[in-house]
């Protein structure tokens, strides 16, 4: 997400926490332009068209929330209501008890947190991880990591962090184990065929690892560290 998007998305939810809908509709929209799977901003631009007295644009909008996720209370209460204003009671009764269902199946805890709220704890995490890697106190910085990851487990940077404070504590088999699980995924993640290559360097693989650095120079030509790897390989 690009820095504007976070603004208008901070900008947007604190304008309609303080019931300023009028001021909030704009950043909110500029948010969906850019990323339309936030399911709370389309819950609340539902609220603001209701409150505007167009009661089809909220349904549309609470729907779509749910789309995003099925679990999302909040958003299954107002769809009901305006359901039921706009006559489609069956539809209110489908929609109310299907998010019922929704939350009754799945395990309490971070599982019900939405993508967002789930990136952010798991950033947190991450952080604790750097303030102990920065003391050398490697085995907690892996069990926030692992944690983050529970989270969000397609987080490449997370799994990229992981597999570094676990190269630093020794356990080099493991680190390569998570960076050519990254590189399987993102082939073009550059910081993680940069730290495939070093992890490759530390367990003497140096033909590996000049194959990933040079792979590296070929999807960012510019990228100093790895020329200097690369020259350090060469002598």
């Amino acid at each position: 997400m690009d820095a504007q998007t976070k603004r208008d998305l901070a900008l947007g939810r604190e304008h309609y926490a303080a019931g300023e809908y009028a001021e909030a509709e704009a950043p909110l929209r500029r948010v969906l332009d850019k990323h339309d799977g936030f399911a709370d901003v389309h819950n609340m631009l539902g609220v603001i068209a209701y409150q505007s007295g167009d009661p089809e644009t909220a349904a549309t909008a609470f729907g779509h929330a749910l789309k995003l996720n099925p679990a999302y209370n909040e958003a299954a209460l107002n769809y009901s209501v305006v359901l039921n204003e706009l006559g489609r009671y069956d539809e209110a009764r489908e929609a109310y008890a299907g998010v019922k269902a929704e939350r009754a199946a799945q395990p309490s805890g971070a599982d019900e947190l939405d993508g967002f709220i789930r990136g952010k704890i798991a950033n947190l995490h991450a952080k604790v991880a750097e303030a102990y890697v920065a003391c050398g106190i490697y085995a907690p910085a892996i069990e926030e990591l692992r944690t983050a990851l529970d989270l969000c487990p397609n987080f490449a940077d997370l799994r990229v962090k992981l597999a570094v404070a676990l190269r630093d504590a020794g356990l080099r088999e493991e680190a390569l184990e998570e960076l050519e699980g990254v590189r399987e995924d993102k082939p073009k993640y550059v910081d993680g065929r940069v730290q495939l290559g070093l992890t490759y360097w530390s367990l003497d693989r140096k033909p590996d690892a000049r194959g990933e650095w040079e792979t590296v120079l070929e999807l960012d030509p510019k990228n100093r560290s790895v020329k200097a790897y690369l020259s350090m390989a060469k002598d």
